[in-house]
């Protein structure tokens, strides 16, 4: 009877544990296209673009966004990690963006 319930409780341990872990991961998600742009936006200072454009990509196997935004003159291309919304590239062209 003893070893019984101890098996018992060691499977519901088990249980327990696994939905924490895949709770876990879910509360991670990563990053819409939406949320990205927001995020370039931001950190441009910019509330509203004139024009907004994306790619997903991969870099160095993570999966990035390529973020174009262009306001009047100005064109910004910023690299994004999805998974993340760490900005590893940012770079201001001249003529508009190259897409």
């Amino acid at each position: 009877m003893f070893r019984k319930t101890k098996h018992m409780i060691s499977l519901m341990l088990v249980a327990v544990l696994a939905l924490s872990l895949f709770a876990g991961c879910s509360s991670n998600k990563a990053l819409t296209p939406e949320q990205a742009q927001k995020l370039v936006l931001k950190d441009l200072g910019v509330k509203e673009a004139d024009s907004v454009d994306y790619h997903v990509t991969t870099v160095d196997g993570k999966v990035c966004y390529a973020i174009f935004v262009s306001v009047e003159d100005h064109h910004w291309q910023y690299t994004v990690v999805g998974a993340t919304g760490e900005i590893v590239d940012k770079v201001e062209n001249a003529q508009g963006h190259s897409h």
